[in-house]
């Protein structure tokens, strides 16, 4: 979370110290592109990455087999018991 609050204060300073006087759009040098990636820095920020992500992925797969290791034990010690 942090480096994306750096990420967010960095683009805004872009706009406001180089940008912001050449007007909205690109071609003149403008903050359009900037805002843009503000835009997108904070809509990840706030709404997360998606279900479809690879850290998800290896986050699923991590828990499945965490949760089947625990489960053997599980098994192990009630069998004991």
């Amino acid at each position: 979370m942090k480096s994306i609050a750096v990420s967010a204060l960095t683009t805004l300073v872009a706009i406001f110290s180089v940008h912001f006087a050449n007007g909205f759009f690109l071609t003149n040098n403008g903050y359009e592109y900037a805002f843009t990636l503000l835009a997108a820095t904070l809509a990840l920020t706030f709404q997360g990455a998606g279900h479809y992500t690879i850290d998800n992925r290896l986050a699923e797969k991590t828990f499945k087999q965490e949760g089947a290791h625990s489960q053997s034990r599980l098994s192990g010690v009630t069998s004991v018991a």
